[in-house]
């Protein structure tokens, strides 16, 4: 195991934190296949990816876990922040970092995400064709979920409201303004009976 900090080249002023596992018995004259370990959101190199990473290097990969930018001991402010775009664009800058490496054999990355680190790991395979295996742990689509333009935030704003101040009301009839009042939570099938 080795911690290394390398700039990422994608995104203007970060450096990556991360750590390198070797497998048993690593020859650094021979070639290795290798593994990108993403955190889920939130995490940090050290905790699930990590431990991901030390139990595939175990099965023979170079494996590498890293704090995302902005995150854990990568740079970059605001602290914290999680986009989903630089999320992905993080996981080809270890690739990036990878292939300058004597001993990783650039036709064996392959790479795997937990959580929301699943899901920037597929978004990434779909672009960067040096992955060439792709695996996940309960992973999740946070850049779905985000609102890609002002105007879905807009909406979004608007039916929270909406809703809010529908939940909040002593009436609490649908919000799609029908009288039937039917209980909060009670599925109608996009029509009233």
């Amino acid at each position: 195991m080795k911690k290394l900090d390398f700039q990422n080249k994608n995104v203007q002023n970060i450096t990556i934190s991360a750590v390198i596992h070797f497998p048993q018995g690593f020859d650094e004259g021979r070639k290795h296949p290798a593994i990108v370990v993403a955190h889920p959101g939130g995490g940090v190199k050290e905790q699930t990816a990590g431990l991901y990473a030390r139990k595939l290097a175990e099965e023979g990969f170079v494996t590498i876990a890293f704090d995302a930018s902005y995150q854990g001991e990568s740079t970059g402010e605001p602290r914290q922040l999680e986009n989903p775009y630089i999320r992905t664009e993080d996981i080809s800058a270890v690739i990036d970092y990878l292939t300058t490496l004597p001993y990783v054999d650039s036709d064996r990355i392959g790479a795997m995400g937990i959580c929301a680190g699943g899901g920037y790991t597929a978004n990434t395979a779909i672009n960067d064709r040096r992955i060439k295996a792709v695996g996940t742990v309960s992973a999740v689509n946070i850049g779905s979920n985000v609102p890609q333009r002002v105007g879905q935030q807009h909406q979004i704003g608007r039916r929270h409201f909406r809703f809010r101040k529908w939940f909040k009301s002593k009436d609490r009839r649908s919000p799609r303004g029908c009288n039937c009042n039917r209980a909060v939570g009670t599925a109608t099938q996009g029509r009233c009976p």
